[in-house]
């Protein structure tokens, strides 16, 4: 049975911003109250505190620390956290170690994978974010920071028309030497991390990417793991998926949208099979995830789906490669679905099968266990993320649906840690 660690409770429930932060602060005093021997960092103040806010407080990306000690979550009320891993069951609430804000929304972010609390280097304890008609900003994650002003910041001017570029796409190079953005038009730029402006940009022309090319916008790229030797994949909100060499510094569209494909709206995650073979691409208004062969692609790029019983709106739900369940993802309903590790390193192909006709989920659990109620199985599983050194540990967003919602002033949102069986 699924067992909840830690939880937050109803600690962000509502939308009256001030009123949460103010019920955040006085559950972290009276946690720090109790334990004598230990300085806990100062939970910083919004920058719009002295203000009525209303939003949702809804964590909208989860990264572990790559030890499995800590995470770090990004929310919509423009807050960074910093979780710390319970030891044993948490009986009160999960409350944040750390939190500031910036002054902007976070269109993306992305944190280095080395990233930990108990890192020795500060220069791996950080956070790289964008926002509007501003430079690309890196944070620091050290517990002692307020972060009034960042680190470095990175320029996202287009000299030709001398306007910013807003990055929908940010991720760092394995070896932490520099990092990749995606932004209007295609446009993909290399990064280092000492140096003001990119080393080296491309961007499709008009005739390479179709009438609509002003359009088109790399919306993420494939998720950290063990085996991209160089090479990396980038999703459009075109259904494109474009293939990079780091290494030649050189970028080529390898697959486009589906022309039996009418309904979904471009990609929005991209996870690759551990085994580098195939890549997984989740996709907005969509009714499944796409399967491509990664030793196919300009040929027969898609060859199988994994179906969904619901279809994905314009809220993301953000999947997760699970060493010991394979490939999970949210729904509306509290349940997690998951397709094992043997399908996904293989495609969901038989071993003499090219193409596929399609796998449902093959199996689900419900993130409250078997004490769930019916209240509880209406929330909205927004984002599931693993932890890295031990499989069976999974953090995970939960919310109401934020373009649904009836009854707003009781919005519910919550972060749990959870260990499946």
């Amino acid at each position: 049975m699924v067992q909840t660690i830690a939880s937050t409770q109803d600690c962000y429930y509502g939308l009256q911003c001030n009123n949460i932060w103010d019920r955040e602060e006085n559950l972290v005093k009276e946690l720090t109250e109790t334990i004598t021997n230990y300085d806990f960092p100062q939970l910083h103040k919004s920058y719009f505190s002295d203000k009525s806010r209303r939003s949702p407080i809804t964590c909208s990306q989860l990264t572990w620390s790559y030890d499995g000690t800590s995470i770090c979550g990004v929310f919509d009320d423009l807050g960074v956290r910093q979780f710390l891993i319970p030891e044993n069951k948490l009986e009160g609430y999960w409350v944040p170690f750390t939190r500031w804000f910036i002054n902007t929304p976070i269109v993306c972010s992305s944190i280095l994978p080395s990233y930990s609390l108990y890192h020795n280097d500060p220069s791996k304890q950080a956070i790289l974010c964008s926002s509007r008609d501003l430079p690309i900003r890196l944070y620091s994650l050290q517990p002692e920071s307020n972060n009034k002003t960042s680190l470095q910041h990175y320029s996202t001017l287009n000299e030709e028309n001398e306007t910013f570029e807003t990055p929908y796409a940010m991720a760092v190079q394995d070896d932490e030497s520099g990092f990749l953005t995606g932004s209007v038009r295609n446009r993909i730029c290399l990064y280092d991390f000492n140096r003001y402006h990119p080393i080296w940009q491309h961007q499709w022309t008009k005739s390479s990417c179709g009438k609509s090319s002003h359009k088109a916008i790399v919306s993420c790229f494939d998720e950290y793991n063990e085996c991209h030797n160089h090479i990396r994949y980038a999703g459009t909100y075109k259904t494109e998926v474009l293939r990079i060499d780091t290494r030649i510094k050189n970028f080529e569209l390898v697959s486009e949208r589906d022309p039996s494909d009418s309904w979904s709206n471009g990609i929005y995650q991209i996870i690759k099979s551990d085994n580098g073979h195939y890549i997984y691409c989740m996709k907005r208004n969509a009714k499944e995830i796409d399967v491509l062969d990664t030793r196919k692609l300009g040929v027969s790029w898609k060859v199988n789906t994994l179906q969904l019983p619901f279809k994905i709106g314009k809220q993301k739900f953000k999947a997760s490669l699970n060493n010991s369940k394979g490939l999970l993802i949210g729904s509306y309903s509290g349940e997690v679905m998951y397709w094992d590790k043997d399908c996904i390193e293989f495609g969901g192909l038989d071993r003499f099968e090219s193409f596929g006709t399609g796998i449902k989920p093959m199996g689900s659990f419900s993130i409250h266990g078997d004490n769930s109620t019916e209240k509880e199985d209406a929330c909205r599983v927004n984002c599931i993320t693993t932890n890295p050194l031990d499989p069976k540990i999974l953090a995970v967003s939960t919310s109401a649906d934020k373009f649904a919602v009836e009854d707003a002033d009781n919005f519910e949102t919550s972060l749990r840690l959870i260990q499946i069986p």
